[in-house]
């Protein structure tokens, strides 16, 4: 075989290659919406139930209530969200985007300081400081139903306290 057929037939091999194999990944572990995508009520339904962990073993009685407070100074970028929500001490993080986020004191079932039994969520401020965006409200439902589904029973849904004069978008 000459030397240009056999350049032509790998190159194809290869593509082909390439080709079927991002597509048998996509199929496997689909990539999560861009940022520009707003995500609806499914979607956000089921990144609530992945943040809030069926591979967690949460001891009975643990948690009696849900406080939803605002995350304090304005929304951080991108690269220094890792940072500033590992450094808190609370438990979920609702960024602007509506994204929610588990941190280590979720994962690994502590309580927060001076808040014993109270799964605490943290909400990125937004331009009217006491009103949450659409998107941030149906991750904050998601996660409320998500935390109630994964608890154990103890005879109702947790209380939800949100902090004075803030209500929710709408």
């Amino acid at each position: 075989m000459d030397q240009p057929a056999r350049m032509w037939k790998t190159l194809g091999f290869l593509v082909a290659a390439m080709t079927s194999t991002s597509i048998l990944l996509a199929w496997l572990d689909p990539s999560p919406p861009s940022p520009n995508e707003t995500p609806g009520p499914y979607e956000m339904e089921r990144w609530a139930r992945i943040v809030v962990g069926a591979d967690l073993a949460v001891p009975e009685g643990r948690w009696t209530r849900i406080e939803i407070s605002e995350a304090p100074g304005r929304t951080l970028g991108r690269g220094l969200l890792a940072a500033a929500v590992n450094s808190g001490k609370y438990h979920f993080f609702v960024g602007s985007d509506g994204r929610p986020i588990r941190t280590r004191y979720w994962h690994n079932q502590q309580t927060a300081p001076g808040a014993e039994h109270t799964i605490q969520i943290q909400v990125a401020p937004h331009r009217d400081r006491k009103q949450t965006i659409a998107i941030q409200d149906l991750c904050i439902q998601a996660l409320i139903t998500a935390l109630n589904d994964a608890l154990p029973p103890e005879g109702g849904a947790l209380p939800v306290q949100l902090p004075s004069g803030w209500e929710p978008y709408g």
